[in-house]
């Protein structure tokens, strides 16, 4: 049994999988998801997938469910077993460099064919999160190729058939065969009798597709409200799967206090909650702004807000999933500032040939990170490798660490007895809303799902404050 008696919420999802009906469980912050999936599994007995979000959610799945009853795998690991990639063991990596991409086109290793091959990449990670059947113009498009898209595309599906290719030697990617199994049509793992579905606010469309094409009763469990993964191509499945939803509203984690701060951020929302979320009244939760001076954990809306608050910090500290992403964010911005050296070979760097091209970037578009490490590099220049050995030093154990920092995303599933929200927030204000009601929306779920990872002390930033002390928006 779980922690917590169900509540009358629980138990109506609970028959509903009794009846082997399809189901949507639209679950607040801390209401308890994974222990109503377990009361669901013991109700259904054996032939159960449980598809997890992450690894770290799937091996924690794996402790709590009877193994006897359901399979716990992520989406990459369905579709893994599903097309056999172990036969292709030595193929699937990480990351295809934007040079061999152009490489294998026959367009040489030069700077030209480089973003030749960034373009190309991008095309196909569009069309891998896509649900169509082949590789279009309008994927280049959308990876950035304005012009002569029916030749980006054309490059792109050239490059998807030497992916594809049983006998050959192209390296795959992750969510390769992810789109691999959503072509194939292949049956699930195990063939279960039933799925949950956890997450299912940022699911991988091609996975829910699939799923949804193999015709078996399935929970879809998550929060449509902590959506955050719009921009790598996840799909809401909480608001575009057709089926009953069932509410659940009551959270464990917290009390009163933070699940008010919660439902102030929901009811600006553009699609705001017809429910409210109900905060447990055996726990007294505070919320309060200012500085705290116990060990906590800070959360961070960018890399680069997350690195201001390491150096600025004295004592030994954690980051959630380790160092090593933000040194190399950080030493790459570095090198492209004080040598003006190319950084290909990472992600949010890839597409600037000089510092100027990413400070102009920051001007032209709206982006926060960018600007906010542009700062960062400008304001301790060559302080920059001297702070990075600091860093190194002083990172420890999350047991050991007087602070705790995570990215929101990296965050999701966590909670912690004090919370700080960090400074990098983004101001949401009605302009946005009238401008691009999608950033709008999910810069308050970024703010909903840090508020909500707080269990005793909530410390709250500015832009909370802002939305705590102003007038409660008539829901």
């Amino acid at each position: 049994m779980g922690k917590h008696q169900p509540t009358q919420e629980m138990r109506a999802i609970i028959e509903a999988a009794r009846r082997r009906e399809s189901a949507k469980a639209n679950a607040f912050a801390g209401a308890g998801k994974t222990e109503l999936l377990v009361l669901s599994s013991e109700a259904l007995g054996p032939g159960g997938l449980y598809n997890a979000f992450n690894t770290a959610m799937r091996t924690d799945a794996e402790r709590r469910f009877n193994s006897a009853h359901v399979l716990c795998l992520t989406s990459h690991g369905i579709a893994f077993r599903a097309m056999e990639m172990a036969r292709f063991q030595k193929r699937i990596t990480k990351r295809i460099p934007p040079r061999t991409a152009a490489q294998r086109l026959g367009f040489g290793s030069d700077i030209a064919a480089a973003k030749l091959g960034h373009l190309v990449l991008r095309t196909v990670d569009r069309y891998c999160q896509s649900l169509d059947r082949t590789i279009l113009p309008h994927h280049a498009a959308a990876a950035g190729a304005v012009e002569e898209t029916e030749k980006i595309a054309a490059l792109a599906q050239d490059l998807w058939s030497q992916i594809t290719a049983q006998k050959g030697d192209c390296p795959i990617l992750h969510d390769y065969y992810v789109k691999m199994f959503h072509l194939s049509d292949r049956p699930l793992p195990g063939r279960p009798r039933y799925v949950f579905y956890d997450e299912a606010q940022d699911g991988s469309a091609v996975m829910v597709d699939a799923i949804q094409r193999q015709g078996i009763p399935t929970i879809w469990c998550g929060d449509r409200h902590q959506q955050l993964y719009r921009f790598r191509g996840a799909v809401n499945a909480m608001r575009q799967i057709t089926a009953p939803e069932y509410p659940l509203t009551q959270s464990w984690r917290f009390g009163a206090t933070i699940a008010e701060a919660a439902n102030r951020v929901l009811a600006r929302k553009i699609d705001f909650p017809d429910q409210r979320l109900v905060g447990n009244p055996a726990r007294a939760s505070r919320v309060v702004i200012g500085t705290i001076m116990r060990p906590h954990t800070c959360l961070c809306r960018t890399n680069a807000g997350l690195f201001a608050e390491a150096i600025t910090s004295e004592h030994p500290f954690h980051v959630v999933g380790g160092l090593d992403e933000i040194m190399k964010l950080v030493q790459g911005a570095y090198s492209l500032w004080s040598d003006g050296k190319p950084q290909r070979h990472i992600e949010e760097l890839a597409q600037f040939d000089s510092w100027q091209e990413l400070k102009d970037y920051c001007e032209a578009v709206d982006a926060v990170e960018l600007r906010f490490l542009a700062r960062l590099v400008e304001g301790h220049g060559h302080d920059i490798p001297d702070l990075l050995t600091d860093l190194k030093e002083r990172h420890t154990d999350e047991q050991k660490a007087f602070l705790v920092l995570s990215s929101i995303h990296k965050s999701k599933g966590r909670q912690w007895p004090a919370v700080r929200l960090a400074a990098d927030f983004k101001e949401v204000d009605d302009r946005i809303k009238q401008e691009d009601p999608d950033t709008y929306d999910d810069e308050l779920n970024l703010l909903y799902v840090a508020l909500t990872r707080a269990q005793d002390l909530l410390v709250v930033n500015a832009v909370l404050y802002a939305f705590l002390t102003e007038p409660a928006v008539a829901a």
